[in-house]
């Protein structure tokens, strides 16, 4: 914040000087100059906000908001709170400056300049515009149908400033809206029209687009304030109807100013995007004119041609109005178009390699299946359409950096989502807002503008359409015209983990369109007056990159945590020879029973290293190299054995006294220092995040190449009840050093591979999702902050643990007692020799 005030301040200052270069240099710099407020302006909206309320079927005490929720607050101040009927919500500070500036074309249609248009159509539109006409469209089809007199709205407001708007008077009879809310919220894309100019005049290359832009920000804002204000349809007056009647039809009067904008801003982006010096003219023009020859050569055209013909007569508007339309790209094809481009350039060939077509193609699909379903993706995506085949061809300038192309087309198509949940209409299921009028929270008479979604779409489209703008203008200053050096190629790849959580993050709301009743309202808007109302408001929301390194030390350091006791891992039994060669009879029964301490599991040290490759099967991945090491940690081992010896059944050398029946039993408690380190890879598909309507196959593939476990420090406790047999601690250990150790360590090798592989899934999975906490930590340096000591005095329950094991050791080797037969005490010893070998 402070830097934007220094940065903005040194703009006003130039711009007085009529320099401009700072401007965009700040826009690329700190972000969106249009959505900068004044101190005072911010104050006042969060007043705004603070006064808004919510009924009592939205409780305060909300769940965690979702990852789209977090979106959804995200600039609320903006895209939910701003242009209500409440007049601190309003701040078109410039408006008229800034269309005035617009001034000396022909298409102006003798009009000054534009700001003299504009408030021209307004004033025209009053002369004989009239209630009367929406009964031949009742409602428009949204949600708001509250009558409204003019002269009672906030346009016509005293010390607020609502730009053309206030021109829609006529002094001889009362104005009327029929959707209050959905009417004045159009006001927000004047504010498009003055991001244009705070960019200095800057445009794409050989694309100067910034007077057509204006005028189609100035037509979209009157053209919907129109049709939601007087919603009406091309016809004639009723059978002996006198009186005025406003021969436009406004659904085309909102439309096409629409249309307009987003074929204006695909044209600008082809411009960024390829450098049309090298490229082939007839694919340069068929990516222009996105596939053929029916729609506009040049997108500005259009905006000029659509400004003359609403400068005069009002009974001529609807003939430039179908004109218009029969020769621009739908709405949502111009918008998919967008995307899809930007896909071919930013999974360019010079950074994915040959795959990287195939690649964009498939992300094609994933969007144009998802956002257009009925058009076919061949279309856009095939090789064989004139439009795929063109993109294919042509050479797409590359992104100087991957992870922030891809981020700021997450931010695009987040931003398209959310304006199509709001639009009332353009998600599945049919009526999928019906619950949140059910309950009171919209309604049509709502004149809390913030809870008339329709208003929300107005909001969120022209934010949407501001960052596209901005983002266009100053692409030529972040792309690289091929071929690129080493250097380049590896500064693109710099953030890596970033790269796959934007992938993500782009596919991750693409569900929504299919299910938008499960987005739950009340959350959305308790955190849009979370966010909206704080000081400052709510940061941008993150996207959680690949492995983090902080998330993955947390989730893999608490693998073990749920598992302090393991019981029952071994239990082996049988016949086996005499190990005396007398010819007895024995048989053996084995177990570990019990290993406890693995809570104790911790990492010490986490590197994650990630880079782009081609699989083995062919595939486009990511792969991310984990390796770890633990800390020291103590486990303690128990476990029991026994022999059983008796005479051979058919007698012989040993029958007798030498195989008399005998049973020896060995438990062992022992406590064991070990280690652990592990090498593992993930792998992150970019054909399976973008493959399919449901995302085909997991994109997440774990495997474990390495994983070693040293075990060392072996030390056999003291009986607390006493033995029958007195041996030395040093030679009973010495024994168990010759495999329970190891048999113990072999057991937990594959135990933990177990353990790991889903939590390194887990930990991958989360790329891509929402976080407001910080990203990119590193482990603290006192992981290892729990001593062996703590550790084994924890397992054993003894707090002198370290003075009890050296008197009982020093006791036992000073005292080697045989009380009993010497092959008593010789059966102990293979028991434990035993137990060690067959574990």
């Amino acid at each position: 914040p402070i830097s934007k005030l220094i940065c903005h301040a040194v703009a006003d200052t130039m711009k007085s000087m009529k320099s401009v270069a700072i401007l965009p240099f700040c826009t690329l710099l700190l972000g969106a100059v249009a959505d900068t407020l004044s101190q005072e302006q911010e104050a006042r909206i969060r007043e705004a906000v603070k006064r808004a309320s919510l009924p009592e079927t939205c409780p305060e005490n909300t769940k965690t908001p979702t990852d789209l929720e977090l979106l959804f607050g995200h600039d609320a101040h903006l895209k939910i709170f701003s242009f209500s009927a409440d007049k601190d919500s309003w701040f078109i500070d410039g408006v008229q400056e800034c269309l005035e500036e617009v001034s000396g074309h022909s298409w102006l249609g003798g009009h000054a300049n534009l700001w003299e248009l504009s408030t021209w159509q307004a004033k025209e539109l009053a002369k004989n515009m009239t209630k009367d006409q929406w009964d031949l469209w009742p409602g428009g089809g949204y949600i708001e149908l509250g009558e409204m007199k003019v002269n009672d709205s906030v346009v016509m407001e005293s010390g607020v400033e609502t730009g053309p708007f206030r021109h829609f008077a006529n002094p001889s009879r009362d104005l009327h809206f029929q959707e209050p809310c959905n009417a004045v919220s159009n006001a927000i894309y004047y504010r498009m029209a003055t991001a244009v100019c705070q960019l200095g005049g800057k445009h794409p290359p050989g694309y100067d687009w910034n007077d057509a832009l204006r005028a189609t920000a100035a037509g979209l804002a009157f053209g919907s304030f129109a049709m939601h204000g007087n919603p009406y349809k091309k016809s004639t007056p009723p059978s002996g109807y006198v009186g005025p009647w406003a021969e436009v039809d406004t659904h085309m009067l909102d439309i096409v100013p629409g249309w307009v904008l987003n074929y204006l801003v695909y044209q600008g982006a082809i411009h960024s995007l390829i450098n049309k010096d090298t490229a082939d003219p007839a694919d340069f023009q068929a990516l222009l004119t996105m596939g053929g020859d029916a729609y506009y050569a040049d997108a500005r055209q259009a905006a000029q041609e659509l400004a003359l013909g609403l400068s005069g007569d009002m009974t001529k508007w609807n003939a430039a109005l179908y004109y218009a339309k029969d020769r621009l790209p739908e709405s949502l094809a111009g918008a998919v178009a967008l995307v899809v481009v930007h896909f071919y350039a930013i999974f360019n060939e010079e950074l994915f390699g040959p795959r990287g077509k195939e690649i964009a193609g498939l992300a094609c699909t994933k969007v144009v299946a998802s956002i257009l379903p009925s058009y076919d993706p061949d279309f856009y995506c095939g090789s064989t359409s004139t439009f795929g085949a063109a993109a294919r061809r042509v050479t797409w300038r590359a992104p100087a950096n991957i992870a922030q192309a891809l981020g700021k087309l997450f931010d695009i198509v987040g931003l398209k989502i959310q304006a199509m949940w709001w639009s009332e209409s353009a998600m599945k299921p049919a009526n999928y807002m019906s619950h949140w009028a059910d309950i009171g929270l919209i309604s049509a008479t709502e004149t809390q503008c913030f809870r008339q979604p329709h208003s929300n779409w107005h909001r969120t489209c022209a934010v949407l359409a501001i960052q596209i703008i901005e983002s266009i203008t100053g692409m030529i200053d972040i792309v690289l015209d091929p071929p690129l050096s080493a250097g380049q190629k590896a500064a693109a790849w710099a953030d890596t983990p970033a790269v796959v959580s934007s992938a993500l993050g782009l596919v991750y709301p693409l569900g929504l369109l299919t299910k938008g009743d499960e987005l739950n309202m009340c959350n959305v808007y308790l955190q849009a007056k979370k966010c909206a109302s704080a000081t400052p408001f709510c940061a941008k929301p993150q996207l959680s990159p690949l492995l983090d390194v902080a998330r993955t030390n947390e989730l893999l350091d608490s693998m073990l945590a749920d598992y302090a006791t393991l019981e029952n891992l071994i239990e082996t039994a049988g016949p086996i020879d005499d190990p005396l060669g007398l010819d007895c009879k024995w048989n053996y029964n084995a177990s570990l029973q019990r290993v406890s301490g693995l809570s104790n599991f911790h990492l010490s040290d986490l590197n994650v290293k990630t880079e782009y490759k081609e699989s083995e099967d062919g595939t486009s991945v990511v792969r991310a190299t984990v390796k770890f090491s633990t800390c020291p940690m103590a486990i303690r081992i128990e476990g029991d054995s026994w022999l059983d010896r008796s005479e051979p059944e058919n007698g012989g050398y040993g029958s007798g006294y030498l195989c008399s029946s005998q049973r020896t039993q060995f438990l062992l408690d022992a406590a064991v220092l070990l280690d652990i380190s592990a090498e593992a890879s993930v792998d992150v598909s970019f054909d399976a995040i973008f493959a399919g309507e449901s995302g085909g196959e997991a994109p997440f593939k774990a495997d474990i190449s390495d994983l070693s476990i040293n075990c060392h420090d072996l030390t056999l406790l003291p009986p607390t009840d006493g033995w029958h047999h007195e041996m030395s601690f040093a030679t009973l250990n010495s024994a168990l050093d010759l495999g329970i150790t190891s048999a113990a360590c072999a057991y937990l090798g594959p135990f933990i591979k177990e353990k790991l592989k889903p939590q390194l899934q887990t930990a991958a999975a989360e790329a891509g999702q929402i976080t407001q906490g910080a990203l990119g930590r590193r482990m603290a340096s006192d992981q290892c902050n729990s001593t062996v000591a703590t550790q084994l005095k924890d397992l054993f329950g003894r707090d002198d643990f370290d003075q009890w094991l050296k008197e009982a050791a020093d006791k036992a080797d000073s005292s080697i007692m045989l009380s009993g037969a010497w092959q008593s005490t010789l059966n102990v010893a293979l028991s434990l020799l035993l137990l060690a070998k067959v574990l």
